[in-house]
């Protein structure tokens, strides 16, 4: 890997953090005060001393510890694919300039270029295979929470009798959930067009051969 991409990397994992950390603190500054009012509406006052205190600190350790580890998961996912991304630009580049220096002078054989680049693409995927055996589960259970998510605070913001600045609160929460996890299928999408993109190629370089 050389010093640009790593660079690249090292930036992209900055922005990855800062987003973290900003979509944990969003939910723990704007969730934890509106759950609390909502607590203290709605329960039954007999009941708010003895189940309401349990029910809110429940709530808060949930939003301590379960958010970040939502949160982080998408992040992760994300930097991950885009190092991949970035690794299939790099030998997509090399066969692009093979491909152009074969066009410049096709009296050269550049087989032996040809195998290196494609060496180098054989690795990548299996490290992709690895990814895809670690991450298919946990993203089926992210999918799986997410649009139940989605779909409990879509009825609660369009189908519920609250106040309405509260389901226009709860809606925002539907959309960043929504915007959140697709961010997992963007960034799985960035890899396979690199993919496509140097399949593309190999087919070119074939033709000129």
């Amino acid at each position: 890997m050389d010093i640009n991409l790593a660079e690249k990397c090292w930036h992209r994992l900055c922005l990855m953090v800062f987003l973290a950390e900003y979509s944990v603190w969003y939910n723990i500054i704007l969730c934890a005060p509106t759950y609390l009012y909502v607590f203290l509406t709605t329960w039954p006052k007999q009941y708010l001393f003895i189940y309401g205190t349990h029910a809110y600190l429940s709530f808060l350790l949930w939003l301590y510890y379960v958010a970040p580890f939502g949160y982080g998961l998408i992040f992760i996912f994300h930097q991950i694919c885009y190092f991949l991304k970035l690794r299939f630009i790099h030998v997509n580049n090399s066969l692009e300039n093979i491909l152009k220096a074969q066009r410049n002078d096709p009296s050269i054989n550049r087989s032996t270029e040809l195998l290196q680049v494609l060496h180098k693409h054989n690795q990548i995927c299996i490290t992709v295979s690895q990814f895809n055996k670690f991450w298919c589960f946990q993203t089926l259970m992210d999918a799986i929470l997410n649009s139940c998510t989605v779909l409990l605070m879509i009825y609660v913001s369009f189908f519920t009798t609250i106040a309405l600045w509260l389901r226009m609160f709860i809606g925002s929460f539907a959309v960043i959930c929504f915007l959140c996890f697709g961010c997992v299928f963007i960034s799985a999408a960035f890899v396979a067009t690199q993919v496509f993109i140097i399949y593309l190629n190999l087919i070119f370089f074939s033709n000129i051969l």
